[in-house]
């Protein structure tokens, strides 16, 4: 009797998993195409600034010469790869408006990103959370991350949830924390988009700040 429950359960099982698969494998493909804009939207963080009317094109490319320099500066980048979902709290507040109006238990689930598919340039390196044991103990030891061998060439630290996406694929958001050190870091909610069949940001809005 037992095996025969088990025979009639599997196929539902299986569907079941593949199906998670699949949504793991997609979300993956989205994060592939977004991380750079990310990391330059967020982690490099130059605010746009207006020019002045009588400033001369050599110093616009003088500017222009500087941001280029910090976008290309090596950075070390710490990733917590597991990307929680979210409760009913967070998606009343931000996503029930723009998405779908239902919380479901399965919103709240998490999964891992492989951060080797990332599409980032080869000056921003990515290292997983689990690597860098210390990353937790300094936040509970209040210390700054100079003050530990693995950790004093870190730049930032990012965590995310998942991306959550309209019925039809065409638009997601996410959210993402990053932190810079010891009483630094800021928050943001990130709308993104489907444009000519490629995933890029919308729109960023930054929720706190320390």
């Amino acid at each position: 009797m037992k095996k025969t429950l088990i025979y009639l359960f599997l196929p539902f099982i299986l569907l079941s998993c593949t199906e998670k698969n699949k949504k793991e494998n997609f979300q993956n493909e989205v994060y592939s195409q977004i991380f750079q804009e990310i990391i330059d939207s967020c982690v490099v963080n130059i605010e746009p600034i207006e020019f002045e009317k009588n400033i001369t094109q050599k110093e616009k490319d003088d500017y222009n010469n500087e941001i280029l320099k910090i976008r290309n500066q090596k950075r070390l980048i710490v990733i917590y790869d597991t990307v929680s979902g979210y409760g009913k709290e967070d998606f009343d507040k931000n996503i029930s408006k723009n998405f779908r109006t239902s919380w479901s238990k399965s919103d709240s689930s998490s999964f891992v990103i492989n951060i080797n598919n990332s599409n980032i340039k080869a000056n921003n390196i990515l290292i997983k959370a689990s690597k860098l044991p210390n990353i937790k103990k300094s936040f509970k030891e209040y210390k700054s991350w100079k003050e530990y061998e693995d950790l004093k060439n870190l730049d930032v630290q990012l965590s995310f949830k998942r991306i959550f996406f309209n019925n039809n694929q065409t638009k997601g958001f996410l959210q993402l924390d990053m932190i810079c050190g010891k009483l630094c870091g800021q928050g943001y909610d990130i709308w993104i988009q489907k444009v000519n069949n490629k995933w890029e940001i919308h729109k960023i809005e930054r929720t706190w700040f320390s």
